[in-house]
């Protein structure tokens, strides 16, 4: 997996730069593969808006630093010793409360996928991503959009099947299964479980960016939620999305 994290060939596609920033986005790194971190470490130091505070393989360490570091985005992995990626992501949203924690993992497993969320992770990226994708995801992790490689997000529209099928849900009315969210909006948490950005989620539905925008911006407020992770984990508790 290490192969993804080397230069790009010449000629090669690279990263769209970000516009500029008042400052660079602080990384923190906890990975304790040296081989995989060293290389995420090359990948990062070519990003003129990304700083890298810490990293090295030990959560303790990397929570006894964070409270006076302050990074806006933690890098972490799942298997981590004694801790688990989920118990460092709990612990640092204490002793950080504004830091963002991206999932960087070779782990697909359903368990794992929600303990990380639920624990607070926003994004979730596997390992096996190209270093331009990678790249992207923290960048968006980062402003604190979300990002679940599309894998992932299978894995999470398997288990709100699942979870649809668990609990016997018939089909009815659309408000009255969705919790008062109209058709349309029940169309665009489909999509988020599937992990469609707002480009394309307005290009399935054939309408504006900013009509995504409203109908998401709906959704939360009507589910008591604040972003897209929390979308899909009440879809996924609440088996509030029939299969697609």
């Amino acid at each position: 997996m290490v192969q993804h994290l080397v230069p790009q060939k010449p000629g090669a596609p690279k990263p769209v730069p970000e516009a500029p920033r008042d400052r660079r986005a602080r990384i923190m790194v906890i990975e304790d593969h040296p081989v995989f971190r060293d290389g995420l470490l090359w990948l990062l130091e070519q990003e003129p808006d990304f700083e890298v505070v810490w990293a090295a393989g030990s959560p303790a360490d990397a929570l006894a630093q964070a409270a006076a570091l302050q990074p806006d985005v933690a890098i972490v992995d799942y298997y981590l010793g004694d801790l688990t990626g989920a118990d460092v992501a709990r612990q640092l949203r204490k002793v950080a409360p504004s830091v963002q924690v991206m999932a960087l993992t070779a782990c697909q497993d359903r368990a794992v996928v929600l303990d990380l969320l639920d624990a607070g992770a926003l994004s979730y990226v596997l390992k096996g991503s190209e270093g331009p994708e990678i790249v992207r995801a923290i960048r968006a992790t980062a402003r604190g959009q979300s990002v679940l490689t599309g894998t992932v997000a299978t894995t999470l529209l398997s288990q709100i099947q699942h979870s649809a099928a668990t609990n016997g849900q018939a089909r009815g009315t659309t408000a009255a299964l969705y919790d008062g969210l109209t058709e349309r909006e029940v169309e665009v948490l489909r999509l988020v479980c599937q992990g469609r950005s707002n480009r394309e989620m307005g290009e399935a539905l054939v309408i504006s960016e900013r009509t995504i925008e409203n109908h998401l911006r709906n959704i939360y407020q009507k589910l008591h939620i604040t972003d897209r992770v929390q979308a899909v984990l009440y879809a996924v508790r609440k088996g509030l999305v029939s299969p697609v």
